[in-house]
């Protein structure tokens, strides 16, 4: 037998081993229909939608059960402070509306002790106690009035403003 006879059989059975080993393209869903999975998102979505429209027009309708908090406690009147932090946690594990009026007299207190039940506000399923708690926390983002008044010394090597 000729040598490039042989070396042409050689290359032909390599290319053919070749064609046979490699790998098609797995398709992952062939079944899924794009269009279907995008109608189930669309009516998600609507229905989602009109359960916050329809519960944000029963939370403005909805009394506060909220006993009259006018005034609210004197920042050293320790009793009535834990009298109303205390309340306040009690509404924060009820129904929607009390929890959305917890957050709204936390936000009128405006006092550093209601930071964690306004921080427990941010992680409601409602999302009108949500949108309340964060715009009572912004009272409170950045730093506190006494870091604000210390100054930090100047390092070794600066040379003085003058």
């Amino acid at each position: 037998m000729h040598p490039s006879v042989l070396g042409g059989g050689v290359a032909l059975v390599a290319l053919l081993a070749w064609l046979v080993s490699r790998r098609q393209p797995v398709v992952v869903l062939r079944s899924t229909d794009a269009s279907a999975v995008a109608a189930l998102n669309r009516a998600q979505i609507t229905l989602v939608q009109g359960l916050a429209a329809a519960s944000s027009g029963s939370v403005v309708d909805a009394p506060a059960t909220l006993p009259a908090l006018d005034p609210l406690p004197a920042p050293g009147d320790a009793r009535a402070r834990a009298r109303l932090l205390r309340l306040l946690d009690q509404q924060l594990q009820g129904a929607p509306a009390d929890r959305l009026a917890a957050m709204r007299a936390a936000a009128r207190w405006s006092d550093r002790a209601t930071v964690p039940l306004l921080q427990r506000g941010l992680r409601d399923m409602d999302p009108e106690v949500v949108l309340t708690a964060s715009q009572a926390m912004a009272r409170f983002r950045g730093r506190t009035a006494a870091e604000r008044t210390l100054a930090l010394p100047l390092p070794r090597n600066a040379a003085p403003i003058a």
